[in-house]
């Protein structure tokens, strides 16, 4: 059975840079389009830790996005002052905030 891209993607971002192109050609014998379709996937994987990375080259997972950034009553976003935590689901945390800018009145808004 041969095995599909994903998996074979999988695999080549745990080896060396330098290696893989060995363990492709190994891999995807003389499958041409099995080969082209993984080196697409590595070379949009490289693309994205270029955008998202860290300026050491390491991307940040959702858990350490979530441990990072944890509002709390009274932090400020924007021209917005966080005054009450009114929900929470799937998508965030629902904010009332109040306008710092004059005259201050409350809105709700999702971040």
């Amino acid at each position: 059975m041969t095995p599909s891209a994903k998996d074979l993607f999988v695999r080549a971002l745990e080896i060396e840079p330098a290696a893989r192109a060995a363990f492709l050609a190994q891999a995807c014998g003389d499958d041409a389009e099995l080969h082209l379709e993984v080196e697409r996937l590595l070379v949009d994987a490289e693309r994205a830790d270029s955008f998202f990375g860290d300026t050491d080259g390491a991307t940040l997972g959702a858990q350490e996005f979530q441990e990072t950034y944890v509002e709390k009553e009274g932090d400020v976003v924007g021209p917005y002052k966080l005054r009450q935590q009114i929900g929470e689901g799937g998508f965030g945390t629902v904010w009332l905030k109040a306008v710092i800018a004059t005259p201050p009145h409350r809105i709700r808004i999702q971040p």
